[in-house]
């Protein structure tokens, strides 16, 4: 019998032991689960009557109790399906879901949980997964005290590959129907990429504030709608915070931008700071972005270079023109030399011709100051202590500044040694001494130091043209009115003065900045309104060793000025070929002339009497002066040459330095000078 039909049996087996039936019998008939009929016989009437009523009750009864049956077994029957589909759920979603009893031991996981853990997770404590510090494990044990029903942590997890990982979890409490803790269900999503996203996007987001430079954000209308720190200097000099609008000029350009729909780039001075603003539309979120870059030591390294290219080119003007002026300058000084030598002192024209004289030698001084200054002068350097040059200037020095200034030497004991012209170095100090003089009308210091210093790279890269290592350092100090910004841009242009009208001729800074930069040195200038001024020179300093083996030749006997060798002159300007001819040739000389290099050659095969030395210009045409020496000396490699020049250039030197072995004579020069310059050479061997 199926469990409906007991139901039925059992029903009238209690009814009849209700009823206290003597004699029964029950015919019950069921088909399909239907009540077909009850027969009972040998009843009394009022019995049965009885009886059939407590039957009918019993049938309803039966049909209630089958009903309720049927029902609890359809919702077994739903039970079972859903939780078999939340089973199958649970087991499927991509999170993690895990069940822990009170030992915090892993009892349930899905399939997600033995994917991360393992299949070997089950049965093995939750604090054997945790990396790291425990106290994010210590966060969950509320929900095992009851004190917590939900709980979020995250924490770090050894996956089953070994690689940690950041989950975070969602753990509830389990209890009992009599509310004891049974363990806790938790739900986990591991979240180590999402985290390095928001880190990444957290780094993004810090990156203007983090920007040396300014970053700032306007709308289309002109606000302000975000500036970064370094932005503020150019908010401060606009008078404006965050959220407010930009000056009517910026406004203008914001607004151009926009319907232009182009980047523009403004340039901005904050002070001594200068920043270059590229200004970038963008048209979705209408507002413009504006990125700076401090250009400040652009501006500066450009400027120097402006500054030294128009110091270059003012050099190569006065170089021409002082190359120019020499040939002519040679002809008044040399010839009115001659007449000088010629004429009795007593001779009425004998002032007058010394007046000549003098002024030719004030414009031979100009144009040598000129070719100091453009760096073409020839500089003739010795390994030299300055110290040495301090001193020995020192008389020379207190005479010229007077007595109401105060002479103060600084020298460094222990100063390296440089390799220059120890004329021209003078030339130097001598300039701006009286530089210094002449700003102190009534008085003050002068203080000339020297020392060792080392210019590093930063140092260099901060200056132009400098290269890091050792220097010699020569400073020259005044306490007087010392100069404005603008006077300091113009200090070293020829003919810039800022000296009354007849007192100075512009030239005196100009030829120092000539003869340092040709020497390979620096120069610097430090100097405010009313505090004073100082010059500080950098040549590079060479090793002892270096300097020792090399020495200022010995003076040879000028004192007999006259000879009777032959000499080949060769020079292409005929006003000064003649002067150097008639001066040769007083003094006993045989002197062969030729205007150009081809015809020296010709005269030089078909002279019979032995040539013993050459006199020529450098800078002839068709054949240079070094190129005709170079021909010449292969026919007779004893011949001495001496070379000579106004102007230099790369034949007999390079970069200002007389190459080793060379003889030279500067234009101008005096008949004295070239006389005792052959004589020199004649009689050294």
């Amino acid at each position: 019998m199926n469990s409906k039909r007991k139901i039925y049996a059992l029903s009238l087996v209690f009814c009849g032991l209700a009823w206290g039936l003597d004699s029964v019998m029950d015919f019950v008939l069921f088909s399909n689960d239907s009540f077909w009929g009850l027969l009972i016989a040998d009843v009394p009437a009022h019995v049965m009557v009885r009886r059939i009523t407590a039957c009918i009750g019993f049938v309803v009864f039966g049909w209630i109790i089958v009903s309720m049956t049927r029902r609890h077994s359809n919702l077994e029957t739903q039970l079972r399906e859903v939780s078999i589909r939340y089973e199958t759920i649970l087991k499927e979603i991509p999170d993690i879901v895990m069940e822990v009893d009170n030992r915090k031991v892993y009892t349930w996981a899905n399939a997600a949980g033995y994917a991360f853990f393992g299949m070997d997770v089950i049965g093995k404590e939750a604090a054997h997964y945790f990396i790291g510090d425990q106290t994010t494990y210590n966060h969950v044990k509320p929900i095992f005290n009851g004190d917590e029903s939900v709980v979020y942590v995250e924490s770090w997890q050894r996956r089953r590959d070994g690689e940690a990982r950041l989950l975070a979890w969602w753990c509830r409490t389990l209890k009992d129907q009599s509310g004891r803790v049974m363990g806790a269900f938790s739900t986990a999503r591991d979240i180590t990429e999402t985290r390095r996203a928001e880190e990444e996007n957290k780094n993004l987001a810090k990156f203007p504030e983090e920007n040396p430079n300014p970053v700032l954000r306007i709308s289309s209308d002109g606000v302000l709608l975000y500036s970064n720190k370094s932005g503020q200097p150019l908010l401060q000099l606009w008078g404006i915070e965050e959220g407010q609008s930009m000056p009517e000029d910026w406004r203008t350009i914001i607004r151009e931008i926009m319907e232009s729909s182009t980047i523009r780039n403004v340039e901005v001075s904050c002070g001594k700071q200068h920043f270059l603003i590229e200004l970038v539309p963008v048209f979705d979120n209408r507002y413009v972005n504006a990125y700076g870059r401090d250009v400040t030591e652009m501006k500066r390294l450009e400027e120097q270079i402006r500054q030294s290219q128009k110091m270059e080119a003012i050099g190569r003007l006065a170089g021409g023109v002082a190359h120019d002026f020499n040939n002519l300058l040679m002809a008044i000084i040399g010839y009115s030399e001659l007449i000088l030598s010629h004429l009795d002192r007593n001779s009425s024209i004998y002032g007058e011709m010394e007046e000549i004289k003098k002024a030719g030698d004030r414009a031979a001084t100009l144009t040598r100051q000129l070719l100091a200054f453009s760096r073409k002068q020839v500089l003739q350097p010795e390994y030299v202590k300055l110290n040495d040059l301090i001193f020995n200037m020192d008389r020379m020095i207190r005479r010229l500044i007077g007595e109401d200034i105060e002479l103060i030497t600084i020298p460094d004991p222990r100063l390296g040694i440089v390799k220059v012209d120890p004329g021209q170095v003078e030339q130097v100090i001598m300039n701006l001494v009286v530089n210094a003089r002449d700003a102190m009308p009534h008085g003050g210091n002068i203080t000339i130091e020297s020392g060792n210093v080392v210019l590093d790279a930063a140092y260099a890269q901060d200056h132009l043209d400098v290269k890091s290592g050792p220097y010699v350092m020569l400073a020259v100090s005044d306490t007087g009115i010392g100069m404005d910004k603008e006077i300091q841009k113009r200090i070293f242009d020829p003919f810039f003065t800022t000296k009354e009208l007849g007192k100075g001729t512009g030239l005196g800074l100009s030829t120092v900045y000539g003869i340092v930069k040709q020497s390979g040195g620096h120069i610097y200038l430090y100097s405010e309104p009313h505090q004073g001024t100082t010059f500080k020179i950098y040549f590079p300093c060479v090793e002892e060793k270096e300097a020792g083996r090399l020495g200022k030749p010995d003076s040879l006997n000028a004192n007999v000025l006259r000879g009777t060798e032959t000499i080949l002159l060769v020079e292409d300007e005929k006003v000064v070929r003649t002067l150097i001819l008639r001066t040769l040739k007083r003094c006993g000389y045989t002197v062969i002339e030729a205007s150009y290099g081809s015809e020296a050659l010709q005269l030089f095969e078909r002279t019979q009497a032995p040539i013993q030395l050459l006199i020529t210009d450098v800078i002839m045409p068709k054949m240079s002066g070094r190129e005709l020496a170079k021909q010449l000396t292969a026919l007779k490699p004893e011949l001495k040459v001496l070379y000579m020049s106004g102007y230099t250039d790369n034949a007999i030197v390079h970069h200002g330095i007389l190459d080793e072995g060379i003889d030279f004579i500067q234009k101008p020069f005096t008949p004295d000078a070239i006389v005792r310059k052959v004589r020199e050479m004649l009689d050294t061997s």
